[in-house]
């Protein structure tokens, strides 16, 4: 039997699945669905879903440790592992995770099998560049 994957374009900021003008589900493929992916990763806590529990990001390694000293590398290491879940990915070329007022945003850039570059930067979702 073939393998068969439909990726639904989800709407950025509620998330919620997105339908065309006639009411038909919108799809996304390629490096945009690819970038959705890594957004969904990082929006989910690892063991959060249930269908998958080795999905998401291991938010409790970020943030389980003293906010201002994460030096040790774990924060960074934890956010890496999530976006390598993604196999579209090739390398991760930069990735930064700032820490205070008790709160962790990544930046980072990586490039895509195609050779697309996305990047996240703070709250915002993965972009494409």
């Amino acid at each position: 039997m073939a393998h068969f994957t439909l990726k639904l374009e989800l709407e950025n900021d509620t998330r919620d699945i997105m339908f065309d003008e006639d009411g038909l589900l919108e799809t996304i493929e390629g490096d945009a669905a690819t970038a959705q992916n890594i957004t969904n990763t990082l929006n989910a806590w690892k063991p959060e879903f249930i269908l998958d529990e080795t999905h998401g990001t291991e938010y409790d390694r970020i943030l389980s440790h003293d906010y201002y000293d994460v030096s040790g590398g774990e924060a960074e290491e934890a956010y890496r592992e999530a976006i390598l879940q993604e196999n579209r990915v090739s390398i991760i070329k930069n990735l930064e995770v700032p820490v205070g007022d008790r709160a962790a945003e990544a930046t980072f850039e990586a490039e895509l099998a195609s050779g697309t570059l996305i990047r996240k930067e703070g709250a915002e979702v993965v972009r494409i560049v």
